[in-house]
């Protein structure tokens, strides 16, 4: 999909997802032998930076599409924060040393 269709996917998702920017190549299709304007594109979501590079391989040819890959640091994984849940047993217990 071109990068102003891609736009308008991410912002209907509604879920804060990104798209990762392909930096080497205009397309990532053939058509007809020759490579088009429409580029495959990796949409993440779950990280607090942008990802390292993000590139089209013209040198793996499986299919009519070149396949895009791209590249996040490790440390930029966000960690769900711990849920802390309540429990009614350990309050009954405790219920003398509480104060409102």
């Amino acid at each position: 999909m071109d990068p102003p269709m891609a736009s308008r996917f991410i912002s209907r998702l509604g879920m804060r997802h990104q798209m990762a920017e392909v930096t080497n190549s205009s397309g990532s299709r053939y058509n007809n032998g020759e490579i088009g304007r429409m580029i495959d594109r990796i949409f993440y979501t779950g990280f607090n930076s942008r990802e390292n590079w993000c590139t089209a391989s013209k040198y793996i040819d499986i299919s009519d599409h070149m396949p895009i890959t791209a590249e996040w640091n490790f440390d930029s994984l966000e960690i769900p924060a711990k849920k802390i849940k309540i429990n009614a047993n350990r309050i009954l217990l405790a219920a003398d040393q509480l104060i409102n």
